[in-house]
């Protein structure tokens, strides 16, 4: 009798095995074929429930540095006869303790804790208790849990690597448009026009900036500039600041009025984005014959402008564009401006840098230009920034960076 229980023993043990070598290759094919974490939960308590007789299952899956209760079946609240067990697998339980848990209790309510680790990090856990509460469960079989729900666990990873991955690409190709959508903004070539000389210096901070710069000649006698910093970043920006310069230009091919170019800008800028983003803009259109310069500063750092080495700031103008649907007023600046004048606009990356307890403010910034103003534009902003920098002591900008100089001839 005791040779044929320990052959019938043994014929079981080895159905049993067979029986999970299947049910791991079943839960492996439905992996491979790309089965949702749901079908492969629902593939899991079959097996469970079926071939290794569990009466209570819970599934927690971490995320967003959490545990979540994403899977379980059977009464987990039914009063038990004794406490928690540790089995030879709980080396992590400290590690739970110091989770949020939507009920620690639950704990209690369980014979076994099996966690899942994934590159050395615990992943997911699962709580199991046997229908049998008086013999439990062999290693083995809380080993094969952990295999079967590993497997589970690992494929729901590799998921998110690939989702991440392909996010990342996709990230990049737009990160490229938005890039070359950018370069085709900055103007190619200096304006040249014996009234006045022009130069600009652009470094973004982010692959794809929120400042915007242009200039150009409208005719023979005028010529406008602008500088501007758009509130968003990335390829959103860089296709909103396409438009806003498509636009620019078409309107002030049409009227030299400064105050209709800021409203119909105001306008395209709302109509688009709806208040959600904003735009900090100086226009400038200046007669090289009258020697007017007629502006609009909508938000933006005041332009320095140097005369007989005094300076003001060229302030009029209005609220930042893209706020309101109509701007709730417009004041267009006049300024004569006379051989030697010279204007500095700029965008916020100059001055403001992050975690520095001071920042460059603009008496410095206007100091420094005052004494400088005789260097060809190019080196003048390079003194600029090497100054800035040795001042607050930050080397790389925190912001996009945009330096435009007018200078009167």
């Amino acid at each position: 009798m005791d040779l044929q229980h320990h052959d019938n023993e043994l014929i079981n043990l080895l159905l049993k095995r067979q029986a999970e070598l299947n049910s791991l290759l079943e839960l492996t094919q439905a992996i491979n074929k790309g089965a949702s974490l749901k079908e492969l939960l629902e593939m899991l308590h079959v097996i469970l429930k079926v071939h290794l007789k569990v009466h209570q299952f819970r599934f927690f899956l971490k995320q967003e540095g959490l545990f979540k209760d994403f899977s379980g079946f059977g009464d987990a609240y039914v009063a038990p006869q004794k406490r928690f067990r540790k089995s030879s697998l709980c080396k992590h339980i400290y590690e739970i303790k110091q989770q949020q848990l939507p009920s620690k209790d639950l704990f209690w309510h369980y014979d076994f804790y099996v966690p899942i680790i994934y590159y050395r990090k615990l992943s997911a856990f699962v709580l199991v208790k046997s229908l049998d509460e008086g013999t439990g469960f062999l290693n083995h079989d809380l080993q094969f849990i952990q295999t079967l729900v590993g497997q589970v666990v690992f494929a729901e990873e590799n998921k998110q690597l690939l989702r991440d991955k392909l996010e990342k690409e996709r990230l990049e190709r737009e990160l490229e448009l938005g890039r070359q959508v950018q370069y085709m903004l900055i103007p190619e070539q200096l304006l040249t026009d014996s009234s006045v000389e022009i130069n600009a210096w652009y470094q973004p901070h982010e692959s794809v900036g929120g400042d915007y710069f242009d200039f150009a000649k409208i005719n023979r006698t005028e010529l406008m500039w602008c500088i501007a910093d758009v509130s968003g970043k990335g390829v959103a920006a860089a296709l909103l600041m396409a438009n806003l310069q498509a636009s620019l230009r078409a309107w002030v091919a049409n009227t030299r009025n400064p105050m209709e170019i800021i409203e119909r800008l105001n306008e395209f800028i709302w109509k688009n984005t709806r208040g959600e983003w904003y735009i900090t803009l100086f226009l400038g259109i200046y007669d090289t014959e009258t020697r007017l310069l007629s502006y609009v500063n909508a938000g933006h750092h005041p332009p320095i402008l140097f005369h007989d080495h005094q300076y003001q700031a060229l302030k009029s103008g209005t609220i930042m564009l893209g706020a309101f649907e109509k701007l709730p007023f417009i004041d267009v600046g006049l300024q004569y401006l006379q051989s030697g004048d010279f204007i500095f606009n700029y965008t916020d990356g100059l001055i403001e840098r992050k975690n520095v307890a001071e920042h460059f403010c603009e008496q410095q910034l206007a100091d420094f230009l005052r004494l400088n103003l005789h260097l060809p534009i190019y080196e003048l902003h390079q003194s600029l920034l090497k100054y800035i920098e040795d001042s607050i002591q930050v080397k790389a900008p925190t912001d996009d960076l945009t330096m435009l100089s007018v200078r009167i001839n």
